[in-house]
């Protein structure tokens, strides 16, 4: 899950644009169950859905340190452990409403009035300001609310998951005037809960150096928290109530808003809508596997690196995880930090041609590399098109248009020599290709983004993406 709030998260590692598993080592017995459910009766995508089966313990080989947790982490898929014994000696599973209330009485509270589902809108990147309507304080609106307000009794019986029609209008979801949700680093609670610490201990979950924070999440039965990916590996564990995550390997495709945009790492297509569907068709895989994992108290899901979540609060709930950094989001900084091959004495034109050459080069050595990855042309279709087709944008007027198209003349004539280009870009071409297969095309779009932002502007780049990145293929 991913939110920010004053008192409250301020890091949702999404990546800066700068099933169940078998483990022989624990002797861990899974099984998954395959339903295959149509995208409609005439169309595709398909949609594979993959229960995420508990995996039980009977304090026999299982995971309690560090070591043990990183080689399970390292699988690189969701994995639902239940009955750890070391989950189990958690006060925190104890944990009654009123002994919240007894430390957090009044909580600011993210408050939503006209939908369930909660998404991440971060201050000041720089589409922020080219965007039509949305705004800051569309999406982090708060109030301080009592604890008790966020327990009403309602709760819901199902989950309304995707383009599963027969599943989506069975569902009940509570009639509310308002939604709150409640998020807080647990690091920003001692000053008012002093014996927390000792009521948690995720110190086995702590599997890199760099990055490690828990949170506490409380909210009502029925919220969703939309898709969306993180750039580190997530313990989540489950204290009370139940929650349904939905799952989807990075691999897949999926449309994305750009990383200069405030919901950077979130996918625009709600899976509780089907409505928008064909907006995004030309994006979507013709089969989309979907990964199922039900957490009741006491459960730990291991949520790998970029992977999409989407959560359902079934019930009136209380969470905690802990991020803690993967590989690719400590490299993706170090590759930010690599001097670009341009000079600020250039003209504009220069160096955006210089910069579109040498992107183009690095994609054409990453396709030797690695074939399944797509440039230029799938970052427009992915994640800016859409924004396009539903004005999301401010008006771009005619005269803003032409001198980009004027800008991304077909020859590129003004680029610097490729084979100073191509020299340059190997230290570029080194640190993506030890990222793992699951963040290296996000990342290198990510990559594309954070470089014609630098050769143009805020106010222009979104039109450079749109008209100028198709020169970011393979030769």
């Amino acid at each position: 899950e991913s939110f920010t709030s004053g008192l409250m998260l301020t890091d949702t590692r999404n990546g800066v644009c700068r099933a169940s598993v078998t483990a022989a080592f624990f002797r861990i017995v899974a099984t998954t169950s395959l339903l295959i459910l149509p995208f409609s009766v005439f169309t595709s995508p398909f949609i594979q859905t993959i229960n995420v089966n508990p995996t039980h313990f009977n304090n026999s080989n299982e995971p309690t340190n560090i070591n043990d947790f990183k080689l399970l982490a390292y699988r690189r898929q969701p994995i639902l452990l239940r009955n750890l014994s070391l989950i189990q000696q958690w006060r925190a599973l104890n944990w009654s409403i009123s002994r919240i209330e007894k430390y957090l009485p009044v909580v600011p509270v993210y408050e939503q009035h006209q939908s369930n589902e909660f998404i991440t809108f971060h201050d000041s990147k720089p589409l922020e300001g080219q965007l039509s309507t949305a705004k800051w304080s569309d999406f982090n609106l708060k109030q301080n609310r009592t604890m008790y307000s966020l327990f009403a009794k309602q709760s819901m019986s199902c989950v309304p998951y995707f383009w599963d029609f027969s599943r989506k209008h069975s569902c009940s979801i509570p009639n509310r005037d308002a939604w709150y949700y409640f998020s807080s680093r647990t690091e920003l609670l001692g000053d008012f809960w002093p014996d927390l610490q000792d009521d948690i201990n995720t110190s086995a979950f702590q599997i890199t150096n760099t990055g490690i924070q828990s949170n506490v999440w409380i909210g009502n039965a029925g919220l969703v928290t939309h898709t969306h990916y993180d750039a580190s590996w997530n313990f989540f564990v489950q204290l009370h109530g139940i929650k349904e995550f939905a799952l989807i390997s990075s691999q897949t495709s999926l449309p994305l808003y750009p990383c200069l945009h405030p919901h950077i790492g979130h996918t625009p297509l709600s899976l509780l809508e089907s409505k928008k569907q064909n907006l995004f068709r030309s994006v979507l895989e013709d089969n989309i596997v979907v990964h199922i994992a039900r957490l009741h108290p006491g459960d730990v899901l291991i949520i790998p690196p970029m992977w999409f979540h989407h959560v359902t609060t079934l019930s009136n709930s209380i969470s905690l995880n802990t991020w803690t950094d993967a590989p690719e989001y400590t490299t993706i900084h170090h590759i930010y930090r690599i001097p670009l091959p341009f000079e600020s004495t250039w003209s504009s034109k220069r160096l955006l041609h210089t910069a579109l050459k040498f992107l183009a080069n690095l994609c054409e050595q990453l396709v030797v590399k690695l074939p399944s990855i797509r440039c230029g042309k799938k970052l427009i279709s992915q994640r800016y098109d859409h924004l396009f087709s539903m004005d999301a944008f401010r008006h771009f007027s005619d005269t803003e248009v032409h001198a980009v198209l004027a800008l991304c003349s077909s020859s590129l004539s003004l680029a610097i020599d490729s084979e100073y280009i191509s020299s340059r870009s190997r230290f570029f071409l080194e640190a993506f290709l030890s990222l793992h297969l699951d963040a290296l095309e996000i990342m290198f779009h990510n990559f594309i983004e954070h470089v014609l932002l630098t050769v143009t502007s805020p106010d222009s780049v979104a039109l450079v993406v749109r008209h100028c990145a198709h020169h970011i293929e393979p030769v």
